[in-house]
Formats: structure tokens, sequence, C-alpha cells
């Protein structure tokens, strides 16, 4: 018997939790495509059943594979149900980007989330933890990125270029004058950042910091050239 398998059996046995367990465990890739297929009362018995198998017949010190960190392409691109058809097809392809990186984001953070309890090392626990944190990050950037164009109708390669053009026209001391202030600005944010909740406040923050940090980068650009 195993020891993660057995709680997962004695548990309320989620099914995600159960595939996470299944990958780990099982050699049968016809079974996991099936599985992976749905989370209907059928797809569940099956889980169910191919786990108390394997649970019978594996040893308790037997090693999963070594979990893998999957990429976003590995989850599938889900409907934003929010978004009327015409709201959809008349969004920018860039914007309809953020939302499907968004929600792919999502599948993983939630996956990551439920696999951390089942890996087998320390080590693994701490890349999906950190992959965990990086991926939260990542959606509050696209949640602000998708709010400011809800809010203003703007795109940020729009912004990007108008930024570029205002930088291409500042004079040398206005250069020095930014490339000495924005380095204070970005520390100044990234210490809100530390004491902010998840939310549309941090966000806001986060996207703040990337404005700032894509600005220095210009500035420096254009003093060495």
């Amino acid at each position: 018997m195993n020891k993660s398998i057995l709680s997962w059996l004695n548990s309320t046995r989620n099914y995600q939790q159960g595939l996470i367990l299944l990958n780990q465990y099982s050699s049968d890739p016809v079974l996991k495509i099936l599985l992976e297929s749905g989370n209907s009362s059928y797809h569940q018995k099956r889980l169910s059943e191919a786990l108390e198998s394997i649970n019978q017949s594996i040893s308790e010190t037997a090693n999963p594979k070594a979990a893998l960190i999957p990429s976003l392409e590995d989850f599938p691109k889900q409907e934003t149900k929010s978004l009327s058809d015409k709201e959809w097809d008349t969004m920018p392809e860039i914007i309809k980007d953020t939302m499907v990186k968004r929600n792919r984001l999502h599948s993983r953070s939630r996956h990551l989330f439920l696999s951390l309890r089942y890996l087998p090392t320390q080590e693994e626990r701490i890349t999906a933890g950190l992959q965990l944190l990086d991926d939260r990050e990542e959606i509050q950037k696209c949640w602000a990125r998708i709010d400011e164009y809800r809010k203003n109708g703007i795109v940020k390669q729009q912004e990007i270029k108008q930024e570029e053009k205002e930088i291409a026209e500042l004079s040398i001391s206005e250069l020095i004058r930014l490339q000495h202030n924005l380095p204070t600005y970005i520390c100044k944010a990234k210490t809100r950042l530390k004491k902010q909740k998840d939310g549309a406040q941090k966000a806001k923050t986060l996207l703040l910091i990337e404005t700032h940090e894509r600005k220095l980068n210009q500035v420096n650009e254009r003093l060495k050239s």
C-alpha cells in the first residue's frame, strides 16, 4: 500500500488530486487519456478503481515518477463565459491572448496547488511552490492589462510606442534625471508591493513596476547611443 494513495482513498476523493496520483504511479497511457477527458461519475468511478488497484499492488516505498512543471500549452484554452461573442470578436488579439494566458495560468496554479501535498521530495515541493507564486503574480498582471483595456480602451503596446516616442524626444539632461529617479520609483513600488494583498491594487503596482523598469531600459539605451 502507498500512503499518498491511501490518504486519497480515505478522503473525499478530489478528482484533480486523484489524477495527479494516477500520473505519478500508473504506466497505463490509455487510462490516463480516458480519465483526463472528463470528470463525470463514470470517470470518478474508473479513477477510484484504478487507484484502489494500484494501492493493492504497489509497495509503500515505491518511488513516484519525477514531477514536471507542465507548460501553459498543456492546458486547454477556456472560454471566457462573461463575454458575448460580439465582445470577444471586437477585442484586439493581444487582449484575447492575455485572457487565454490568464485562464491557463489559473489552471496551472490550481494543478500545482493540488499537487504540492503529493510531491515526494522537498526539492520538488519548493520548485512547484515557486512556480505557483510566479503564476499568481502573472495572473495579477494579466488582470491589470485586461482591466486597463476595459476601462480606457488602451492596449499596452500602444502605450509602449508612446513611451518610446516621448523618451526619444528627451534631452540628455532629462534622460540623466530619469536615470537617477526611476530606480528610486521602482524601489518604493516594490516596498509597497510587499505589503499589498492580491487584488486590483497589487496588480496596478506590478504594472507600475513593469512600466518603470521598461522606461529605465529605454533611457539607458538612449544614453548608450
